[in-house]
């Protein structure tokens, strides 16, 4: 996801060199619509998780990147170096999540 942010640009330095080859998981359409909504992040923008044709995507405006799980509650970007890690509460409904680009950004469920 290309993020546009409210603020003054800001320099972001990565976190890791390491490369991970991740191997997406099949997960339900009950399973994945735990995950979708509207998510703030920090008040930078807003994210959103959303299906369409059987296919689940983040989107940022109008940027839009296809997103698949490769665990129960982590997910990552195909065409990009992105991971999502959404936090759950003990009934299983999601409450945050984690966005990993270059460094960490959380941000919290909204809708």
């Amino acid at each position: 996801l290309f993020l546009h942010t409210l603020k003054a640009p800001e320099t972001w330095t990565r976190i890791s060199d390491e490369v991970v080859s991740l191997q997406p998981i099949s997960m339900s359409k009950q399973e994945v619509g735990n995950f979708l909504g509207q998510y703030n992040m920090s008040g930078h923008f807003i994210l959103e998780i959303i299906e369409e044709s059987g296919k689940l995507y983040g989107q940022v405006g109008p940027d839009r990147k296809e997103i698949l799980p490769y665990d129960s509650n982590k997910f990552f970007a195909r065409d990009m170096d992105i991971r999502l890690v959404f936090t759950q509460d003990s009934e299983g409904l999601v409450q945050n999540i984690t966005l990993i680009q270059a460094r960490e950004m959380e941000g919290q469920k909204i809708q």
